[in-house]
Formats: C-alpha cells, structure tokens, sequence
C-alpha cells in the first residue's frame, strides 16, 4: 500500500516538473479586427476591414471614398433608371397605337 502511494506521489511530481518544461510563454494584446458590411448579417459584402492599429483618421477617408463612389453609382443608376421608364413609356404608346390600327 505504501509503496502505491509512494508511486502515485512519483507520477503525479513527474506530470507537473514536465508540463512546466512544455509550458509556452504568451502574451495578449489589444489587436482585433473588424469587418465593415454592407448591412447588417453576414450575407451582406464586407466593405471594409478595420484594425485596431490603423489611425481612425485613415479609416474615416477609406469609408468617405467608399461613400462618395456609392453615392455617384446610385446616380447613374437613377439617371439608367430614369431613362429605361421612358422607354418603356415609348415601348407602352407604340404597342397601344400599332394594336389600335391593326
């Protein structure tokens, strides 16, 4: 019995003297990332990844960038828009008159 425990005592000092010698040092910071979406799930495009080391003033100009380029293609895009209903319109009198006239 004594010589169980005498054995036990042996493996459990060895365990710990060998998981020190294994034992890493690390260290923890404050660095993370962020995705910037598009809206609010992650289906929506990922328009920007922000750090936390990157100067906010930086990442303040990306996004205006951003934002003045998405604001010019919603223009286009109203202006297409814009001019595909009134071809429509167009498309809507011709059909009108040629099934009056035939």
């Amino acid at each position: 019995m004594l010589r169980k425990t005498i054995y036990s005592i042996l493996i459990i000092t060895l365990t710990l003297c060998v998981a020190q010698v294994w034992a890493k040092t690390m260290y923890v910071t404050d660095s993370f990332e962020i995705t910037l979406r598009g809206g609010t799930s992650t289906r929506h495009k990922i328009l920007a990844i922000l750090s936390s080391n990157i100067p906010k003033s930086f990442i303040i100009r990306k996004l205006q960038k951003k934002l003045k380029a998405m604001q010019e293609e919603l223009t286009n895009l109203r202006k297409t828009k814009k001019t595909l209903e009134n071809s429509n319109s167009e498309l809507k009198v011709t059909l009108r008159s040629h099934y009056l006239n035939v």
